[in-house]
């Protein structure tokens, strides 16, 4: 599995400031983890696509993640 995903920081001066490690006390992001497996006992992971909501905490020590995510899975259309 691996993550892709988004940061939400709000404007052009909180992302000059996030580059430069100055982060904010919580912003939202979106990860998009892959499930990727050759295993054939979990092949139905490759089927899906996920995607998740939730905020970065940087407030606390260790900093604080919280996100819910979710898969969806398109059915195939049919030939006719």
């Amino acid at each position: 599995m691996f993550y892709k995903g988004r940061i939400d920081l709000g404007s052009e001066e909180a992302a000059a400031d996030y580059a430069n490690g100055k982060f904010p006390a919580v912003m939202g992001t979106q990860p998009m983890p892959v499930l990727d497996t050759d295993d054939e006992r979990y092949d139905w992971c490759n089927h899906y696509a996920c995607f998740g909501i939730g905020r970065v905490d940087f407030t606390n020590d260790p900093i604080v993640i919280q996100y819910d995510v979710y898969r969806y899975y398109a059915t195939p259309f049919a030939e006719n």
